[in-house]
């Protein structure tokens, strides 16, 4: 919960903000301590999701800088997560995986749904898509002409609703 409020603080605070308001602002809505706040603006500045710059004038006066990107990518992370959570809180999800190797990448598949039907349909689903993604992937690099290193990794997060 600290982390979310914290991220949409700096999401709402492209230029900055004084951390006396961005302490307060967070204490307000999680009802945590001021260290727990500290230390979690610690990590934050570690990951370089954000930065601090002390006042030149008075050292104790800091502002919180946001790494908007960052920011943005935490946000999506974790919001990706949580759907995944509240899906499998639901009784008819149902999970299918499937995995292809082609020009020396892996690629996984993975699909929760609370479609329903039988799970041997979504496997081959997972299947199907999972094959399709490798061969345009495939394309793709013959065209750019493209090397992909050993240490390539790329993540989807697709969520559908209605």
């Amino acid at each position: 919960m600290v982390k979310k409020e914290m991220r949409k603080l700096l999401a709402a605070n492209p230029s900055g903000i004084g951390s006396e308001e961005f302490v307060e602002k967070i204490r307000a809505t999680t009802k945590v301590s001021r260290g727990k706040i500290f230390s979690m603006i610690k990590k934050y500045e570690q990951l370089g999701i954000m930065k601090s710059q002390r006042n030149i004038q008075d050292k104790r006066h800091v502002t919180y800088f946001p790494n908007l990107q960052k920011v943005r990518t935490e946000q999506r992370l974790s919001e990706g997560m949580e759907y995944i959570q509240a899906l499998l809180s639901e009784p008819k999800t149902q999970f299918a995986e499937s995995e292809t190797r082609s020009s020396g990448i892996r690629i996984s598949v993975s699909i929760f749904t609370n479609l329903g039907g039988s799970p041997q349909s979504l496997e081959d689903q997972v299947k199907s898509i999972a094959n399709q993604f490798s061969s345009n992937y495939d394309t793709l690099l013959a065209k750019m002409n493209v090397k992909v290193r050993a240490s390539t990794k790329l993540a989807f997060i697709i969520t559908m609703e209605s």
